[in-house]
């Protein structure tokens, strides 16, 4: 949101601040399709772009002055993107996340709903 928000007016003023603000007050932030970005981004792009978007979690606890924040972050992509498990696990395990080691994620597969 920081680097632009193509905002139609018709909602209720979405803002970085409010977006903050959810995430104190425990929010699952969902990130659809992450596939759909990373298809156009090199590997490290794409490293780079999901290092981003998982940045909320340490952001929420800086944020949070001593207190849990009740965050979690939800990234979803087709399994078919990755080519092997291991390459998926790599992509957000095995990045350096600052002081999150790999144990501090998840990666699932879903199966298809019947």
């Amino acid at each position: 949101m920081a680097r632009g928000w193509l905002d139609s007016g018709a909602g209720e003023g979405y803002t970085l601040a409010r977006v903050h603000q959810w995430i104190a007050q425990g929010a699952v932030v969902l990130f659809d399709e992450l596939d759909e970005v990373l298809v156009k981004l090199t590997e490290a792009d794409g490293k780079v772009f999901t290092d981003n978007l998982l940045k909320l979690i340490a952001d929420a606890l800086a944020r949070a002055e001593g207190r849990q924040p009740r965050l979690k972050v939800l990234i979803t992509c087709r399994t078919q993107y990755f080519p092997t498990p291991r390459a998926q696990n790599s992509h957000f395990t095995q990045s350096g996340r600052g002081e999150f080691g790999p144990a501090r994620y998840q990666a699932m597969v879903l199966l298809p709903w019947n």
